[in-house]
């Protein structure tokens, strides 16, 4: 008995270290968040997607009576809290892997874990309603602007750009399974082939290569177009461009394709904004490596492309410059430099001021295509309705005027030699240019 006793003795102190021990362990687990908030110990990745970041709170008395400040500062801080983006990566990961359950915003998970965006699977399904006669107004439009425009020596060409959704129709969820009867793609290609508008369809070459493309036209995580896929398709709009208007242009020398397991953006654009811990695993991947051939004595046609999101991948490889890339037809991205909203510019003159205007969209976004774009130009060149008013079109040739370094050089020595100052040289050019535009289109009337 006594033998046993003394055994037993230090147990008791061996059980209250221990428990000191968890109970400090979980206070250090506890404070490790604010730790991180205020001294930034470790650098967790950031989260990715689309969302607005809230901004740190500014005190004021009048705030903090008034409760503003404490509002604005309770939303600040759940979205800064040490290890936030950690901690969401976890929920994320843990939803997707046991429930299925997709955090990203109209992101749906499909057979074998292919990604979609909603919107895709809904426009594959039919399930978008436009007016019975949206389609053929559009294309009764578009013919006649491309003919107005080819009087002009610009031209004209709608993209239809692919659609996950129908490329690989067989891994979306069984509730968007079925083809609708209508979707816009078709309706569109419908319209396109019976009034001859000049068009490249995309979606139909990427389903004819389907099943023998040696490389994937879709990737498994990503939404647009692979960057093996966007590559040729840039090559094709350029001999198009090429054939259409006679002349000999940049190209393109594509290489042997790379495959690789290393998935390069976008091609997992939509698995990034779900925000997990760990990637979804996924086929190897195919990089066209290229080389754009001098331009020293090639045409560079001025290209204006009014498009969604499966243009920056074209946009990017800058063949022609300048290349103007009108974004949803809001922001205008230059291939020499910067963006601008598109309200900055008059539609009617800035295509004018190009060679070639491009339509360019995927499915969901066919019944928009232009947004916008369409029925203005088609108002300013051909039933010739004039909305722009003298002032409004001198304050867009200004705004062009300050664009262009070189315009601005000239106005200075103008400016010298007429002994005025140069906002007032660029007025009276601007006022007399804008004259000259509208008299021209008042004449194009008659």
């Amino acid at each position: 008995m006594q033998h046993e006793q003394e055994n037993t003795a230090p147990l008791p102190v061996v059980k209250a270290s221990f428990s000191r021990l968890l109970l400090i362990g979980f206070m250090l687990l506890l404070l490790l968040p604010v730790i991180q908030e205020y001294w930034n110990l470790f650098r967790p990745s950031k989260l990715r997607g689309s969302y607005e970041e809230a901004k740190a709170p500014t005190f004021s008395r009048r705030n903090f009576w008034e409760g503003v400040y404490q509002d604005s500062f309770n939303t600040w801080h759940n979205e800064n809290f040490g290890f936030r983006s950690s901690y969401v990566r976890i929920n994320n990961q843990l939803d997707f892997s046991l429930f299925r359950v997709s955090h990203a915003s109209g992101v749906l998970i499909g057979k074998e874990d292919y990604l979609y965006e909603e919107r895709y699977a809904q426009a594959w399904n039919g399930q978008f309603d436009v007016a019975p006669d949206h389609f053929p107004q559009m294309g009764g439009k578009l013919r006649l602007l491309q003919d107005s425009l080819a009087a002009r020596g610009i031209t004209l060409l709608v993209v239809l750009a692919p659609s996950k959704a129908h490329f690989y129709p067989e891994f979306l969820p069984e509730k968007y399974a079925t083809r609708g009867k209508k979707n816009y793609y078709t309706e569109m290609r419908r319209v396109v082939d019976s009034l001859q508008i000049n068009a490249i369809d995309f979606n139909a070459w990427a389903l004819q290569n389907k099943k023998t493309s040696p490389y994937p036209i879709f990737p498994k995580t990503g939404i647009h177009w692979s960057t093996y896929a966007s590559t040729l398709a840039t090559d094709s709009i350029i001999h198009w461009i090429e054939q259409k208007r006679k002349i000999d242009m940049v190209n393109l020398t594509l290489g042997e394709p790379e495959f690789s397991k290393n998935i390069r953006e976008p091609d997992n654009d939509i698995e990034l904004a779900l925000n997990l811990l760990w990637g979804i695993p996924k086929p190897k991947m195919a990089y066209h490596p290229y080389s754009i051939e001098s331009r020293k004595g090639k045409a560079e046609p001025r290209l204006m492309v009014i498009a969604d999101s499966f243009y920056w991948a074209i946009f990017n490889i800058n063949v022609s410059q300048p290349n103007d890339y009108w974004y949803y037809n809001k922001e205008v991205y230059h291939s020499n430099a910067g963006k601008n909203p598109a309200s900055d510019y008059n539609v009617a003159l800035e295509t004018k001021r190009h060679d070639v205007v491009i339509l360019m969209a995927t499915d969901p976004n066919i019944a928009d295509l232009g947004w916008g774009y369409i029925d203005v130009a088609y108002n300013f060149f051909v039933t010739k309705k004039i909305s722009t008013t003298l002032e409004e079109l001198a304050d867009k040739y200004q705004g062009y005027m300050r664009q262009d370094p070189k315009w601005m050089e000239d106005l200075r020595v103008k400016a010298e030699k007429n002994k005025v100052p140069l906002d007032e040289m660029m007025r009276r050019d601007a006022l007399y240019m804008a004259n000259e535009d509208l008299k021209n289109t008042e004449a194009q009337k008659k």
